[in-house]
């Protein structure tokens, strides 16, 4: 392989993901709409002040997609910005818009209680616990 070309190669691997084709809490509302509606469905009026939980603007992580009972969600988290240790949340929301479950930890708004929303099953409160628990 000549040398140009492995410089090439080795810029393409190392090149990194355009930032559009990454899919964050922060985009759910332009890239899964319907999903976000659900989001927004079953949080508590009390939250409409801050933007990081209404809208998800806050520091955000590559969202999955995911299969459970024959439907698909997408999971993702998302925290405060300058504050994420103290306040952040996880949630799974139907692709459909069918329903959600959010997990909400805040100082601000749960007085530092992990509280629920939406109807959810035990292990989906399980997984959205365990995901607002990751060190970040």
């Amino acid at each position: 392989m000549r040398r140009a070309d492995f410089l090439l190669l080795s810029l393409c691997l190392a090149a990194p993901v355009p930032a559009a084709e990454i899919e964050t809490a922060h985009t759910l509302h332009a890239r899964r709409p319907q999903a976000f509606a659900a989001y927004q469905a079953v949080l508590p009026k009390g939250f409409e002040a801050d933007p990081w939980i209404r809208i998800l603007d806050g520091v955000s992580e590559p969202v999955q997609i995911v299969q459970r009972s024959g439907k698909a969600y997408v999971i993702g988290f998302s925290c405060k910005p300058h504050d994420c240790g103290q306040n952040a949340l996880a949630f799974m929301a139907a692709l459909d818009g069918s329903r959600a479950v959010v997990v909400v930890k805040s100082d601000e708004r749960t007085e530092g209680r992990v509280e629920v929303y939406g109807r959810s099953t035990a292990e989906e409160r399980r997984l959205l616990k365990e995901i607002l628990s990751i060190p970040r």
